[in-house]
């Protein structure tokens, strides 16, 4: 009897540490991650104005795809772009303000442009809204246009339409304490393209 007794204890104990292990070894949410209600990430969203991710590109169309690695920083109105192709070759990088856009091509020279979005299509042929995913990656709408969201059951968008793309998130993790999405599909009408973002890295 005293042997079973203690024999019940000791796998007793052990379950017991196996479970504390297997807890230790989740990184639960931060309770101030868990407490942000939707409105709460919007407007913390908008007044985080540095930012950085790395990530793959995807943009397919009809008649043709392409892709490349895109590294991307955003800092008060500011950023700087680089894209590379499949075997690590530059595409293209570039730097540029409201307004003002200066894209340096290997082999190409110094080009310049009123957006982001033109030197990207002059160049590649790709139609990759810019201007707005730089709200969207963020799980944000863009501000100044009527937006259609459905929120996930963790308030954070699960989809958007917005100025003609429909917009689906998923893949969302934590980082410096906000959610933010891991993966992208953008579609408008027979162009489709897909952010899958490896790494953020946020300023306050």
């Amino acid at each position: 009897m005293c042997r079973l007794l203690g024999a019940v204890r000791y796998w007793a104990g052990l379950l017991f540490l196996l479970v504390l292990a297997g807890c230790a070894g989740r990184a639960p949410l931060s309770q101030d991650v868990e407490q942000r209600s939707w409105q709460e990430h919007v407007e913390a969203m908008a007044a985080l104005d540095h930012w950085q991710l790395s990530g793959k590109l995807g943009v397919r169309t009809a008649s043709e795809a392409g892709s490349a690695t895109l590294e991307w920083e955003e800092q008060a109105g500011s950023y700087t772009v680089y894209l590379t192709g499949p075997f690590g070759q530059s595409l293209a990088s570039i730097e540029g303000a409201p307004g003002h856009v200066v894209m340096t091509v290997p082999d190409e020279g110094v080009l310049m442009g009123p957006s982001l979005e033109t030197l990207v299509y002059q160049q590649t042929g790709w139609v990759i809204p810019f201007r707005l995913l730089q709200y969207w990656v963020k799980g944000v709408p863009a501000p100044g246009s009527y937006a259609d969201l459905q929120l996930n059951d963790m308030n954070r968008l699960q989809s958007l339409n917005q100025a003609g793309w429909m917009i689906v998130f998923d893949r969302f993790g934590v980082t410096s304490g906000y959610e933010l999405p891991g993966r992208l599909k953008l579609q408008k009408g027979d162009i489709k393209v897909t952010l899958l973002i490896r790494r953020w890295q946020l300023s306050r």
